[in-house]
């Protein structure tokens, strides 16, 4: 095998290891607890998933949405430009909120 042959086919299987030893440890990986503040972006129709700081964030039944002044709303009160805290878990695909809070921006 000439050299150039020995180099691209170590590369290759050097890079699949990482691949395989990415996707093993990823598995084991437990769920993170997040809390940030963005603006939301998009409300996708029809689904229960906003864009905030260009990430996915997915909602379900047991998502928790408030006004700013503390009173309980629903998803359909959810529109883009809003500044909201999320309170949530980050997985693989995105965070999946349990909390949504609408603020008002600081000013700086």
């Amino acid at each position: 095998m000439s050299l150039k042959k020995i180099i691209s086919f170590s590369a290759v299987m050097f890079i699949a290891t990482l691949l395989v030893t990415n996707l093993a440890l990823s598995q084991g990986k437990k769920e993170v607890a997040v809390s940030f503040y963005g603006y939301i972006e998009s409300v996708a129709p029809g689904s229960k998933a906003i864009a905030i700081n260009e990430a996915p964030v997915f909602l379900s039944s047991d998502t928790k949405i408030f006004n700013g002044k503390g009173e309980s709303i629903s998803l359909g009160e959810l529109k883009s430009g809003l500044y909201v805290h999320i309170e949530g878990i980050q997985k693989a695909n995105g965070v999946y909120a349990k909390k949504i809070s609408i603020r008002t921006p600081e000013k700086k």
